[in-house]
């Protein structure tokens, strides 16, 4: 978004459809909606609060003479922040609550709707970008960032996914398979290193310590790698089922297209098949024979 607020008219305004010089699309209408359904929400929030408040300390006499009915009114809808919309414009995209959103409305509609736009705008490219998807997983650092890039990105030249359900497979595709890659190196991390550690625990061990000192409860060596073992075995299932459930979702929304053909065997799922041309040419017999009988 530029530094000025510039030409684009906001796609929401005024919280509602209405001022809108062209009639609104269906989700411009919901979206509004929501809006404005939540900017009510967090009034009703805040002015709950300070009523909460004053009954709470009911005989503390600061709290009295700061929450007046006007104060609370002016609080509650937001009229007490100053250039809330330029907090808006500098506050993380992922930090921006309704209070923020709230505040500046109250302030400057047009800007204040133009910084909700740029909201979902980056909430796009967000999730289109695969960052919601690799954030899923717990992928931080830049470098498990660019991994997982380059996993989705093979995963996507491949496919060529076809519209958002696709889209959203191939980020499952994904998430599994490093999921799986994860739990697999934690395998075999595990049974490489568990000799090593116990060397290492023999040889650090104090003369004074007492064998029968408390120690909090622990997984076996064992049982860790069963567990890793599992784990990994249950996200390679969970690719596999994935990948199926692509394959399948390519099949059955194909449309099937019948060129120059001499039979057709038609069924619906577990029915019995039905031969449409010998069924046509058993009708064009029986009305040749009831022909001839007539002549006769």
């Amino acid at each position: 978004m530029s530094e000025q607020f510039q030409p684009t008219k906001p796609r929401l305004f005024n919280r509602t459809p209405a001022g809108h010089e062209s009639d609104p699309s269906p989700e411009l209408r919901a979206r509004a909606r929501h809006f404005a359904i939540e900017l009510v929400t967090e009034y009703e929030t805040r002015k709950k609060s300070c009523y909460d408040l004053l009954r709470r300390y009911p005989d503390d006499e600061l709290i009295r003479m700061l929450y007046t009915p006007e104060y609370i009114e002016k609080f509650a809808s937001g009229t007490t922040g100053a250039n809330a919309v330029e907090q808006l414009r500098h506050t993380p995209f992922d930090q921006v609550s309704w209070r923020d959103v709230q505040e500046a409305v109250i302030e400057d509609a047009e800007k204040a709707m133009l910084c909700v736009s740029a909201i979902f705008d980056a909430a796009y490219g967000y999730i289109a970008s695969g960052v919601y998807a690799a954030e899923a997983i717990g992928f931080k650092s830049p470098f498990e960032r660019g991994q997982f890039s380059v996993i989705r990105e093979g995963f996507k030249n491949d496919w060529q996914p076809r519209g958002a359900v696709e889209s959203g497979l191939v980020d499952m595709l994904a998430q599994t398979y490093v999921s799986w890659q994860y739990w697999l190196s934690r395998a075999f991390s595990i049974s490489n290193n568990e000799a090593t550690v116990s060397e290492q625990r023999i040889k650090t061990k104090t003369p004074y310590e007492d064998p029968g000192s408390w120690q909090p409860m622990r997984l076996s060596y064992a049982e860790q790698l069963e567990r890793a073992t599992q784990m990994a075995d249950r996200f390679q299932r969970m690719y596999m089922r994935t990948l199926r459930q692509m394959r399948d979702l390519r099949r059955y929304s194909s449309p099937v297209v019948i060129q120059s053909a001499g039979q057709v065997n038609v069924a619906a799922d577990g029915a019995q098949q039905v031969n449409v041309q010998a069924k046509r040419k058993r009708n064009k017999r029986a009305g040749l024979r009831s022909e001839i009988r007539r002549e006769i």
